[in-house]
């Protein structure tokens, strides 16, 4: 289950919503309903709608940079302790927080650790998840499937 931060405030812009225009919403408040329409009302201000959506789509990308740089931030926390507790062999790093262009509201931070046992590993989880209100993806890479393994070498980084 994918839980956000608890004090993100995640607009309603990031659900797709069809919402009524401001435009049509004046229309209808304001003119009764037996007004005859007149040409001359039922015009669109295509430049105002324009800049609306550019509005509304730069606040979105501002929301969801900020998301993304909290997501880095705890990515880096995570990372830091798991070298100074566990001392792996390796960890890598893979998903969107590596590509911002690519991070949402539900992403989650993507680590991969080899060269732990497994009661530490078990114990690295929840240390990983105090320092954060992220989904965390945290995987065991001396007890995966080598294919898997191989795609997260392939597509991450090593941290």
């Amino acid at each position: 289950m994918h839980v956000l931060p608890q004090d993100l405030e995640v607009p309603a812009t990031f659900l797709l919503v069809p919402l009524q225009s401001e435009f049509e919403r004046r229309r209808h408040n304001h003119m009764p309903s037996d007004t005859p329409h007149h040409a001359s009302e039922d015009t669109f201000d295509y430049a105002a709608a324009r800049r609306f959506l550019d509005q509304k789509q730069a606040r979105i990308a501002r929301t969801r940079h900020a998301l993304w740089e909290r997501a880095k931030a705890d990515a880096d926390r995570i990372v830091q302790m798991i070298h100074e507790r566990y001392r792996p062999r390796r960890i890598i790093q893979w998903g969107s927080v590596l590509h911002p262009e690519q991070f949402t509201a539900v992403s989650d931070i993507d680590l991969a650790v080899e060269g732990i046992d497994a009661v530490s590993f078990m114990r690295l989880c929840a240390d990983a998840e105090e320092l954060t209100g992220f989904p965390l993806d945290l995987v065991h890479l001396d007890v995966i499937d080598p294919h898997f393994k191989n795609i997260l070498e392939r597509k991450g980084v090593e941290r």
